[in-house]
């Protein structure tokens, strides 16, 4: 029990108390390494740690494109309001270089702005463990998977309770062909936090891509009973149940994926796919039709047109896809 009057003044010092309480209640020694990285090192106002948070809850109330692009801005404004803030420069790496991946951004406008957040968080504050989990993405963006992977190790060293650090690791570990040890490490990110919807995410994924499509719905449904309006865990049950051979149901997952977020192109595209798969050509063809066209998409497109037998047209989506 923690009885403390909350304020915008002890925000900060409450934090560090209640983590020391919790430590001392489970009768464990911190080191003095560990009481400084409880402690909020920097001051800042709370406009902008407000601002901070708002930001890192948008980026992670959605795995889509959108959700990014809203981040960046509201962490821009945190940064306007405090420029010596290492979090914020963290958080604004680690968003720009996952839009990337979502085709948000090409590397050229982002990635040297990323680069230059993430020389920033780590001046301001060596051990800001988001800030390497940044640099192992963008390691990951330049195809230079030792070093993408020599900074996820240093984001868990310096922070163990790193579930970003963790889960971007595993993505890492099963792109290069390392299933078992990623999945541990999504597991691990799991353990870690627990309540983290993206650490339950990321773990789906991976049992996903790992064929392990059973145990992937089963993780996503935990997910539904914390967030059940959460539209990426609708889109990700409708691709385990297409690969289950249950497509009446992946059809209503993406269905459902669409009505709770209709503006994003992946809920759509997954649509298609399952339409697709099920062998309704018509529907599949129109609901790609409407879809605005970016890389991803163009990508998912080819994909759909591989599982409708016009090898031609999937092709000449891949070009598109990877010219743009």
């Amino acid at each position: 029990t923690y009885d403390e009057e909350l304020t915008s003044e002890n925000i900060f010092s409450i934090q560090t108390d209640l983590a020391q309480s919790i430590a001392r209640a489970l009768e464990t020694t911190l080191s003095p390494e560990e009481v400084g990285q409880l402690a909020q090192r920097t001051p800042v106002s709370m406009e902008a740690y407000d601002l901070y948070t708002r930001a890192m809850f948008v980026f992670r109330s959605s795995n889509f494109g959108g959700a990014s692009r809203e981040a960046a801005e509201i962490m821009g404004q945190a940064l306007e309001v405090e420029p010596e803030y290492a979090r914020a420069h963290a958080g604004r790496a680690v968003i720009l270089v996952r839009g990337v991946a979502q085709a948000v951004w090409t590397p050229e406008e982002v990635l040297e702005e990323a680069r230059a957040h993430i020389d920033k968080a780590l001046e301001l504050d060596p051990m800001m463990g988001t800030a390497y989990a940044a640099m192992g993405s963008l390691g990951e963006i330049e195809q230079d998977y030792e070093a993408a992977e020599d900074a996820y190790l240093k984001a868990i060293s310096v922070t163990p309770g790193n579930s970003l650090a963790q889960r971007r690791y595993a993505g890492l570990l099963y792109r290069t062909g390392r299933p078992a040890e990623a999945l541990n490490y999504a597991r691990s990110a799991v353990e870690t936090d627990p309540l983290s919807i993206e650490s339950r995410a990321t773990l789906a994924d991976i049992l996903f891509f790992t064929e392990n499509y059973e145990e992937s719905v089963a993780e996503s449904l935990k997910i539904l009973e914390m967030e059940p309006d959460n539209s990426y865990v609708h889109y990700n049950l409708g691709y385990c149940y297409a690969m289950l051979d249950r497509l009446d149901e992946a059809i209503a997952e993406f269905e459902e994926a669409w009505r709770l977020d209709g503006g994003d192109p992946y809920n759509a595209m997954g649509l298609a796919w399952a339409h697709a798969k099920a062998g309704n050509e018509s529907d599949a063809l129109s609901i790609m039709s409407d879809v605005e066209e970016n890389a991803a998409v163009l990508k998912e497109k080819a994909i759909i047109f591989g599982i409708l037998g016009d090898l031609d047209m999937a092709f000449s989506y891949l070009d598109r896809a990877y010219d743009e």
